[in-house]
């Protein structure tokens, strides 16, 4: 997500470190496992039950709507509750849009209503590269994309011949994760990063910086 490396960067200026960019897959992070590659992932992580099981999480900094946009063109897909059904969605690999839509998604705290009967869920390595298959034309390769509001927000800013249908179908609260078999004990960087992003929360930095990249938006609280 857009503000992420910005929030990286100012934990790791109240930390007193520097941060060295690692840009894994996504199914790599959030598999565990890390074996000290990288000490800590600030990417727009959704907190589930499965994910708890190999990653340690800090409070959520953001709650981001998951929506959907079809190509401009397209006209058949209006109500999101019945024109998905059985459509080809493209999604990020082992992210929470594949897992809402094999209805496996199970976020702590939330009740997810699942609308979408039997789709074709076509996988990638990022959400960019869903997109990207969208954009060459309605049904070509996809009927729809289903990524992060401000995501696909931003593709249409920049151009992209794409647009949203419909409200969020569910919120992700999004924190930073730790893995929980790091080579050297993971519980101190996690109280601190926990720490400060509950201090960033009080001082409104994250407010700050929501506002900045997502037009004006407040996304630390429920919309």
């Amino acid at each position: 997500a857009k503000p992420s490396p910005d929030l990286l960067l100012l934990a790791a200026k109240r930390m007193g470190v520097e941060v060295e960019w690692q840009t894994p897959a996504w199914e790599v992070i959030t598999a565990g496992h890390w074996n000290g590659r990288w000490d800590v992932s600030v990417g727009s992580t959704t907190v589930t039950p499965a994910r708890k099981e190999v990653l340690f999480f800090t409070p959520a900094y953001y709650y981001t709507p998951a929506a959907v946009a079809v190509h401009e063109d397209n006209t058949s897909i209006t109500n999101l509750e019945t024109d998905l059904d059985g459509k080809r969605i493209g999604v990020c690999a082992a992210c929470t849009y594949e897992q809402y839509l094999d209805r496996t998604l199970n976020i702590p705290g939330e009740d997810i209503e699942f609308v979408v009967d039997s789709p074709q869920i076509k996988t990638y390595e990022t959400d960019t590269d869903a997109i990207q298959d969208l954009e060459l034309g309605d049904g070509v390769r996809l009927d729809a994309a289903m990524s992060a509001l401000p995501t696909l927000q931003g593709a249409i800013e920049a151009g992209k011949p794409i647009k949203l249908v419909g409200d969020p179908l569910f919120y992700e609260p999004l924190a930073a994760a730790i893995d929980r078999e790091a080579p050297s004990d993971p519980k101190p960087l996690l109280d601190e990063m926990s720490r400060i992003i509950e201090e960033m929360h009080r001082d409104g930095t994250l407010t700050e910086l929501s506002k900045k990249w997502y037009d004006g938006t407040d996304l630390t609280k429920k919309q």
